[in-house]
């Protein structure tokens, strides 16, 4: 029998009191109508359907629970979720500041605005997470009245072609709807409310959040220069964010940011930020300021602080940018395939289309996609490991330029504007990464190995590369990366693709032509990567480059390295030159992206064992294998304009002073220590700490030794 409810008592036929809204909007309450805020969000549906601004009103009715059906020990205890969030955590926003949001863009003194305690009203039969399958069955038609906008925590549910329920829906909804959706939007549950973080969280959780500092927040200076940079540096890279989005959400008190995607984006700033900026925050260096960083939006997750599956994603993709150690557990990889975990779980990887999704979710998510996809490629590659994505299970379209639409942020000189360059790089550095599945796939799978195949390979993999190139647009041409570092970093990935494709070529004969004219395919590809990555240096770029650029220099460094131990004295000092230019630019990395310090601490390790076991003496008196002092200087920073020129003769000489093993070292006023000559015995770089940056003991572990120090500037310290 279906209960009524009786508007002049308040209660139902059954006697139970009648179920009300427990806030309404300014709007729906003037009009008398009921009001969903509470359960979906803001704007509700009639504000979002009328396009008027949604705003709650402030409820006089208290937040007395109501009788809950929820077991005691959930409701009635006093360390439930709703006695927690009575008195919710001390927001810091900076040392000093702890004032309420204001109109100049600081953050509330909560983790969040609590709308309506989870325990408010007792939630209906058919509203428990139990019955999400009947949920999923009731709306999987659609309805047009209903709103396509993609509520802030809502849940979409995927319905892949091998699931029961998919298969269900299909044979039941023949007449109706003879196309099911694959995703589903489900309305929201009361205890799901958006505006709601920290919902699953007891008193114990957000008592070890706090002592973590989970909820600390740089001033609002610090973190309007924190926003900027990422917008300038990170975004451009990876879109994974709603710019517009996120920019009003940072400035409205009622609908604040994620705290998990906060501080992800925070920690990502400060690897590209001045480092003044860091020290003005308290940390001492700027791998001090991304650890702690790190370790807050790692314990947000870590205790489920936020349930939003989407923003889950795309925190757990700002956080694979952060790799620590070679023995961490929980590495690039690790976090990187949650995030493409999570991405599948709520069907990323499909089309859209035929979805309720808005026009801009859908391009959101197709940027969120793809740049999953792009950075496994270069993971997959990097690490030698079989791809998370694969190309034969998806059917997301190709990103478009339309894709990037978007209307304008407030403080554009904070969050950015969108321009066309950044979105071409996008673009066809999306499109690189589908030729580099088809080489991994076709060069490095475990079954196909012979050598014909591998021959019909690297002609095919080589045919992709080159039409990859021709394809570019003029604002992407090398001749312009002067004007836009991303277009030297586009390049940069295509050598690294080339090299990886060339130097596979395993033939039987190992002198034949073929594998003569692959490996100096090779070569030049690595070559042509250190003068960009001399190019960088020269315009105090390196601390812009994304990560890839490591792994991609990693590789040229293995092909200079065959030179170095060729035997011919002319190829030795040349990849010598070479190596040690790609080291300057490790060592400038290594703040930022870790693990560009080990791959300086292997290259030093291997120059060492070339330098043991080299029976050459130096060449001190041959104009053809010995370089002058302002010749190494020009060769090795670029200061002459074109690679390998000599500066005016009025340039500035390096000083001279000796090691204590008795080697002539040279240092300049731009503090780069080097030797005086490129002989094969490398002394000048590797002995002592000569070569090691205050920032880099972190990954040493050993104490300093009492080596005196040549005194440098703050060449490296930035």
């Amino acid at each position: 029998m279906e209960v009524r409810s009786s508007p002049r008592n308040g209660v139902t036929r059954s006697g139970k009191p009648r179920q009300r809204s427990a806030i309404a909007c300014q709007r729906c309450h003037s009009r008398r109508v009921k009001c969903n805020a509470a359960d979906s969000g803001i704007p509700c549906t009639n504000c979002e359907q009328a396009r008027s601004s949604c705003r709650l009103i402030e409820s006089k009715r208290g937040r007395k629970r109501v009788a809950s059906n929820l077991p005691p020990s959930v409701s009635d205890t006093p360390t439930g979720i709703n006695n927690i969030h009575s008195k919710p955590p001390p927001f810091s926003h900076g040392s000093s500041s702890r004032s309420c949001l204001t109109r100049d863009n600081s953050l509330p003194q909560r983790p969040s605005l609590q709308l309506v305690a989870p325990h408010d009203r007792a939630p209906s039969a058919g509203e428990g997470p139990e019955t999400l399958y009947a949920q999923v069955l009731e709306n999987a038609g659609g309805s047009p009245e209903r709103p396509s906008l993609v509520k802030p925590g809502g849940q979409v549910v995927y319905l892949g072609e091998t699931f029961n329920l998919t298969y269900l829906l299909q044979e039941t909804s023949k007449k109706s709807q003879p196309v099911p959706k694959r995703h589903v939007l489900l309305p929201l549950h009361p205890r799901m409310n958006p505006s709601y973080q920290g919902r699953n969280c007891d008193s114990v959780t957000m008592d070890l959040l706090q002592r973590q500092d989970a909820f600390s927040i740089p001033s609002v200076k610090i973190c309007r220069e924190l926003f900027r940079v990422y917008f300038k540096y990170v975004h451009k890279h990876y879109p994974i964010l709603d710019r517009r989005d996120f920019a009003c959400r940072y400035a409205d008190p009622t609908n604040p940011p994620s705290f998990l995607l906060l501080q992800a984006v925070l920690f990502m700033g400060s690897g590209h930020c001045d480092v003044s900026v860091l020290k003005d925050a308290g940390f001492k260096s700027r791998y001090d300021a991304r650890l702690a960083l790190f370790k807050r939006t790692k314990a947000l997750y870590d205790l489920d602080y936020e349930s939003d599956k989407l923003t889950i994603c795309q925190s757990l993709f700002l956080m694979s940018f952060w790799w620590n150690s070679p023995t961490d557990q929980k590495d690039t990889w690790h976090w990187l395939g949650n995030s493409i975990s999570l991405a599948l779980t709520i069907g990323m990887h499909r089309d859209t289309h035929n979805s309720d999704m808005s026009l801009r979710d859908q391009r959101l998510w197709k940027k969120i996609w793809w740049s999953l996809f792009t950075e496994d490629k270069h993971a997959a590659a990097a690490l030698g490991r079989p791809v998370h994505i694969r190309l034969r299970d998806c059917d997301v379209e190709q990103l478009c330029e339309s894709d990037f639409e978007e209307e304008p942020a407030r403080d554009p000189e904070i969050f950015g504007v969108q321009e066309r360059v950044d979105v071409l790089y996008v673009l066809f550095l999306s499109d690189l990464s589908k030729i580099v599945e088809r080489i991994i796939d076709k060069s490095f799978n475990a079954h196909d190995k012979t050598l014909a195949a591998q021959a019909d390979t690297l002609q095919l993999c080589e045919e992709w590369l080159l039409d990859w190139e021709r394809r570019l647009p003029p604002e992407l041409h090398l001749s312009r990366s002067g004007e836009c570092v991303w277009t030297g970093m586009l390049h940069i990935a295509h050598c690294w693709f080339r090299i990886l494709t060339h130097r596979s070529r395993t033939p039987e004969n190992p002198s034949s032509p073929s594998r003569s004219t692959s490996h100096q395919v090779a070569m030049n590809a690595a070559n042509r990567m250190v003068r960009i990555i001399e190019e960088v240096l020269s315009s105090s770029a390196i601390n812009q480059c994304p990560i890839h650029v490591i792994p991609a220099l990693f590789a040229a460094m293995s092909m200079h390295a065959q030179h170095i131990c060729s035997g011919d004295p002319v190829r030795e000092q040349l990849g010598s030159v070479k190596i040690r230019l790609s080291m300057i630019a490790l060592r400038e990395l290594q703040s930022t992206w870790p693990v560009s310090g080990w791959i300086f601490l292997l290259f030093t390790k291997i120059i060492r064992r070339i330098r043991d076991t080299d029976d050459y003496p130096p060449l001190a008196n041959s104009s053809s294998d010995t370089m002058t002092e302002t010749g190494v200087q020009a060769d090795t920073l670029g200061v002459g304009g074109e690679s390998g020129m000599a500066p005016p003769e009025t340039a500035t000489q390096p000083h001279i002073q000796m090691t204590p093993n008795g080697n002539a070292v040279g240092w300049d006023p731009h503090g780069i220590t080097m030797p005086l000559n490129f002989s094969t015995d490398w002394s000048g770089v590797t002995d002592g700490d000569l070569c090691l940056d205050p920032e880099f003991d972190f990954m040493i572990g050993t104490p300093r030794t009492s080596t005196p120090r040549i005194p440098r500037s703050n060449f490296y310290n930035s």
